[in-house]
C-alpha cells in the first residue's frame, strides 16, 4: 500500500474521531480570528498611503516663480 492508496479515496465526512467530537464551523472560526500574520500591516499601508497622497498634493498645487 504505497502513496496512501488506502485512504485517498475516503470520504471525509464519514470519518468521525472517537476521541474528539466534531466542532462547529464557527468555533473552529473563532480559533484563528485572533490570528494576523501580518500585524500592523494595514496601518503601514494606510500611512504610507496617505504620505504619498500628501506629496501628490504638494507636487500639484506648488507654484514656482
Amino acid at each position: 500500500m504505497d502513496n496512501y492508496e488506502d485512504i485517498i479515496d475516503l470520504d471525509y465526512a464519514a470519518i468521525k474521531s472517537t476521541k474528539y467530537p466534531r466542532m462547529s464551523l464557527e468555533k473552529r472560526a473563532a480559533q484563528f480570528a485572533p490570528f494576523s500574520a501580518l500585524k500592523g500591516l494595514e496601518l503601514e499601508i494606510e500611512k504610507i498611503k496617505n504620505e504619498v497622497e500628501m506629496e501628490q498634493c504638494d507636487t500639484k498645487y506648488s507654484y514656482e516663480e
